[in-house]
């Protein structure tokens, strides 16, 4: 431009230079310009290439550390996650174990555990049950005591008046009278002897339960059984049936639990059954297994099919 200006003003006002030197001057200027004007474009592509190269690298590296933030936040989330779980589960299980000792029937001692405030108040509730139910076990134990105490004195009572109308003291008995006081005088015995274990029944609940297994005459059971209920299956007209398989049948059992059992199915199938019916105790030997099967049936109308599942 600088020398467009000088050639412009050295021009004389009636002539100028000849065309072809301005043309060339005017070429290598405007050449000049072009190289200028490319090289400043250059100059900020090359800047805008640092620029971008920097700000991708910037970006990566901000990538990077939010991944490794996210990486660090999740892990943390895990690690709070887990005690939160273990302060939590810890004291669930123990009161889980607790509960399980409750239905077991151990209902003493109180579970002191520490755990959240939620826990604490369900924690709290489970230990208050437990002392209520301890409570209640001790009044049935004192209960049943107090009342195995009272029945036993008057049943000793009348077991040994039965013995002395045996013994005819009052005076001779014919032998209708004999057989009604002997079936009198055994189940004033049994009874007394259930009375004097009635308290088993703790015993029974905790898995304490002794028994005497010893070989007994099953056979001889059926038939003491059977005759203990005779009275009341003549005055229902209820026929009673024992099938024989020998004269003497031994197992090894526990011969009072064994005559008990008896005794009970022996009363309810003659509690069910109708007049002129049939009770019938079978004995069935399964040699190959060696086991015995002892069965009550009546022929009155049984368990129905929905009730079956709380008593067999």
């Amino acid at each position: 431009m600088v020398l467009y200006r000088e050639e412009f003003q050295g021009v004389d006002g009636d002539a100028l230079r000849e065309a072809p030197q301005y043309e060339s001057q005017r070429d290598a200027i405007m050449d000049q310009m072009s190289a200028l004007i490319q090289a400043y474009i250059d100059l900020h592509e090359a800047r805008m290439s640092v620029e971008v190269s920097e700000s991708r690298a910037s970006a990566a590296q901000a990538e990077a550390v939010t991944e490794q933030l996210v990486l660090v936040a999740l892990v943390f989330g895990l690690g709070l996650a887990g005690v939160a779980s273990y302060t939590i589960l810890l004291p669930l299980r123990q009161l889980q174990g607790h509960i399980k000792k409750i239905g077991q029937g151990n209902f003493g001692g109180s579970l002191q555990i520490k755990a959240p405030a939620e826990l604490r108040e369900l924690v709290d509730t489970v230990n208050w049950m437990g002392k209520k139910l301890q409570e209640l076990d001790d009044m049935k134990a004192e209960f049943l005591a107090h009342v195995s105490h009272e029945l036993r004195t008057p049943m000793a009572s009348i077991q040994e008046g039965t013995h002395l109308l045996l013994d005819e003291i009052p005076g001779p008995l014919v032998q209708e009278q004999r057989t009604i006081l002997r079936i009198m005088a055994d189940s004033s015995r049994r009874l007394i002897h259930l009375i004097s274990t009635i308290l088993d029944l703790s015993k029974m609940e905790a898995g304490m339960m002794e028994y005497r297994i010893v070989p007994v005459d099953l056979h001889r059971i059926a038939e003491a059984s059977i005759d203990k209920v005779r009275l009341l299956a003549d005055s229902k007209h209820v026929q009673l049936v024992l099938e024989n398989i020998g004269d003497r049948v031994w197992v090894k059992a526990d011969a009072s639990r064994l005559e008990q059992v008896l005794d009970n199915l022996l009363s309810n199938a003659l509690k069910f059954s109708p007049e002129g019916g049939v009770v019938k105790v079978q004995m069935k030997p399964d040699p190959q297994a060696g086991v015995l099967e002892v069965s009550v049936s009546d022929t009155g109308p049984g368990v129905a099919l929905d009730d079956l599942p709380p008593y067999f």
